[in-house]
Formats: C-alpha cells, structure tokens, sequence
C-alpha cells in the first residue's frame, strides 16, 4: 500500500542541517546495501512507502522500526 504525501513535508530542518524524513528507494538501497527488491519488500511491510508524482519515497524512522524485524 502507497499513501500519497504532501511536497512540503519531506525533510525539516534541525539547526542549519537538513534532515530527510523521505527518501527516494535508490537511496536506500545505497545506504542499507540491499538490493531494490528487497528494499522495497521490506518498506512496504514496514508501511513506509510514500508517493509523491511520479516518486515513490521511503519515510526513514519507519523503515529502520520495520527492519528491525527482519
């Protein structure tokens, strides 16, 4: 399941650092080094896939509480 996300919410700003709360699932398969399949296998369990036009996005703090468990 896919929930649509509102452009303005995707990071917020902690001191003059940027944080992302959503990120593309090309990211995360960099950062975590899994492969997309299972990146997305893995977000949709957890409920942290997001979509935006044409962008699927993956919300940070529910994807490492999902993965967790696996």
């Amino acid at each position: 399941m896919v929930t649509q996300l509102q452009p303005d919410v995707r990071a917020y700003l902690h001191g003059a650092e940027v944080i992302k709360r959503y990120i593309r699932v090309e990211d995360v398969t960099q950062e975590y080094e899994l492969s997309v399949e299972e990146t997305e296998y893995i977000a949709k369990a957890a409920g942290s896939v997001y979509k935006l036009t044409r962008i699927h996005l993956v919300k940070k703090e529910r994807l490492q509480r999902g993965s967790a468990n696996f």
